[in-house]
C-alpha cells in the first residue's frame, strides 16, 4: 500500500508526472477530497517523479 494521499488528479496539467497520481493504489487508499489545484493553477501537494525510469515505469503501468 501506498501511504500517501493520492490525487485523481482532475484538472491537473502534472498528472502524469506526479507521485500522487501515478502510485499504485491499494484498497483502502486515501484520496484528496477534490483537486488541490489552487485558483492559479498550481498545485502545493505536487510530488515530481525525478528518476526517470521509475517515471516510465509508473506512466506505463497507469496507461494499461
Amino acid at each position: 500500500m501506498t501511504d500517501i494521499t493520492k490525487c485523481m488528479g482532475d484538472n491537473c496539467p502534472n498528472k502524469k508526472e506526479c507521485f500522487r497520481f501515478l502510485a499504485k493504489s491499494d484498497s483502502w487508499q486515501s484520496y484528496f477530497a477534490g483537486s488541490p489545484i489552487d485558483g492559479n493553477g498550481k498545485c502545493d501537494h505536487f510530488w515530481a517523479i525525478k528518476d526517470k525510469e521509475t517515471l516510465k515505469r509508473l506512466q506505463y503501468e497507469n496507461d494499461r
